[in-house]
């Protein structure tokens, strides 16, 4: 199918989702500063309505992750023949693995669902940019009106270090991670007017948070929406 044939069949796609726009939350910010962690309290029935955004990724699972829950985890090859077909909203290689939104997650938030993903900070950064590409303008526009995007810091290098050893049981390397992320941050640190720092043991404060962040840019969402 050429370009436009793609591009006709997608608009389709759009318009038979429903008119109820939901909420998107995008939590970025170096390795090891707790985004999955708050993403996963967050979507506890006692925070709100809150789901997660499920991202594909081609590294390995953790004892601790579900698959299709946490990620859908796919093989190198398996995600190189999905971005072949135009699945992927927008993709990034990080820590030596790829990362990518489908379609098919992103356009939940059409169907009124609130939705909370972690994504690396060049990704974060740039998805409007690959919203617009992808979408109409129009679809575009109303997924980016509902859409913040909020940087987790950690509190120290030291916390992150600790918090990266306990993750990976000593498999990768925080060095070059902390070089990606440095990298990504002079090309992409002022993309983020909306900060929180993430210190250990006060996750509660880190969440409460960007609820008011949340509240903030969105004044009109349900009460029942955030806690």
């Amino acid at each position: 199918m050429d370009e436009r044939g793609a591009k006709i069949r997608q608009m389709r796609h759009v318009e038979t989702l429903g008119a109820t726009l939901g909420l998107l939350i995008i939590l970025t910010g170096p390795t090891a500063a707790g985004k999955t962690e708050i993403r996963e309290r967050m979507t506890r029935a006692e925070y709100g309505k809150f789901k997660p955004l499920v991202t594909t990724t081609s590294r390995k699972r953790r004892e601790s992750e579900r698959q299709g829950l946490d990620y859908h985890f796919v093989t190198p090859i398996a995600f190189i023949e999905q971005l072949d077909t135009g699945v992927f909203v927008e993709h990034k290689e990080y820590g030596g693995n790829l990362y990518g939104t489908t379609r098919e997650e992103l356009e939940r938030i059409l169907n009124g669902e609130a939705l909370i993903s972690t994504m690396e900070i060049s990704g974060a950064a740039t998805f409007p940019i690959h919203v617009r590409r992808v979408y109409d303008a129009d679809t575009a526009e109303r997924i980016l009106s509902k859409t913040i995007v909020i940087f987790v810091d950690p509190e120290s290098i030291e916390a992150q270090r600790e918090r990266y050893k306990k993750r990976e049981k000593g498999l990768g390397s925080f060095e070059v991670r902390t070089v990606q992320d440095r990298d990504m941050m002079e090309s992409y640190g002022d993309s983020f007017p909306h900060r929180i720092i993430n210190r250990d043991g006060e996750i509660n404060q880190a969440i409460k948070r960007i609820e008011d962040l949340v509240k903030e840019q969105f004044p009109d969402l349900p009460k029942d929406l955030i806690s």
